[in-house]
């Protein structure tokens, strides 16, 4: 449950702080406070010494919300000046001209970011809510 809740807070939250501040690191600012306030402590397993944590959901939930956010915004903007800028970018680095498969490369590293800035901020909203800080 928490996993369908981190991506839909990124990418609610993602939208209307991307309109009023559209700078390309407002979604990972978004995306860390997520993973801060939806961490949760790892609780030990019965049968294990380890204790397990939820990171991976973070940097999963992180990585598809930023995947849908970045790919949309990108595929809009792209389609409001014709392809130009995305045809002329991939005929430079493909040296083909195939515009989606930039508007793909865009999506991808953007979801990277944001995965490692949920993870970030879920990895400090354990070691905050642990109490780790009043141990030493």
């Amino acid at each position: 449950m928490r996993f369908i809740l981190k991506i839909g807070m990124i990418l609610v939250s993602g939208v209307a702080i991307g309109l009023l501040f559209p700078t390309w690191w407002s979604l990972c600012i978004v995306a860390a406070l997520v993973g801060f306030l939806l961490s949760e402590v790892p609780r030990r397993r019965a049968f294990a010494d380890k204790k397990q944590s939820n990171i991976g959901n973070s940097f999963l939930a992180g990585l598809i919300a930023g995947i849908m956010l970045w790919g949309v915004w990108a595929f809009w903007k792209d389609m409001g000046n014709d392809m130009i800028l995305s045809n002329r970018i991939s005929e430079l680095v493909l040296s083909k001209s195939i515009p989606y498969t930039m508007i793909l490369i865009t999506a991808l590293l953007g979801g990277l970011i944001t995965a490692f800035s949920t993870m970030t901020g879920g990895y400090l909203g354990v070691v905050i809510k642990s109490g780790f800080a009043k141990k030493r």
